[in-house]
């Protein structure tokens, strides 16, 4: 309750949240990931595995979003898969569909091909009608993958971001 309240009352996010952007639909979806963690705790050991496919669909649309989502799902993720496989709570078959549940979302990523041919758009993450564009589209190539910035070195004071995002709690 206490990281749910840290991160829905952050001036951070509120502030990004007013603009129809890439950021404020990945707060949404962490914040709808973080209402399926409570799910899944309070969920009996029945329903478990079908909260758990439910947050990994969730999952799958966050990360057609922001690959950043991937630092959030990761963790909750493995924390899932694990509760469920310590009381025995998953079977293959359900573990397959869950599975199935993350990756249906991903089929979004086909439509850039398609979209590619079809309008002929700007092709200014690589060019998306080849398997080449698509890759460097899908893990970001052109942006840095797995980069936070778009630096070539990263230069980010650690200390002095903890610093900042606790002066920003207080105020």
């Amino acid at each position: 309750v206490f990281a749910s309240s840290v991160f829905g009352f952050s001036h951070l996010i509120w502030f990004h949240s007013v603009g129809a952007e890439i950021f404020s639909l990945n707060n949404l979806f962490c914040a709808t990931l973080l209402y399926w963690v409570v799910r899944f705790q309070r969920a009996d050991t029945v329903n478990r595995a079908r909260v758990a496919m439910e947050a990994s669909f969730i999952s799958g649309l966050s990360m057609c979003n922001q690959h950043t989502s991937a630092l959030f799902i990761g963790p909750i993720g493995a924390w899932m898969f694990l509760s469920l496989l310590k009381v025995k709570a998953i079977t293959t078959h359900q573990f397959i569909q869950t599975g199935v549940a993350f990756a249906v979302p991903l089929l979004w990523y086909l439509q850039l091909p398609l979209s590619a041919y079809v309008s002929g758009a700007p092709r200014t993450w690589g060019d998306q009608r080849i398997l080449s564009g698509f890759i460097t589209h899908v893990f970001r190539g052109e942006y840095g993958t797995f980069r936070l910035t778009a630096e070539d070195k990263l230069t980010v004071d650690t200390l002095r971001n903890i610093r900042l995002y606790a002066e920003d709690l207080v105020n």
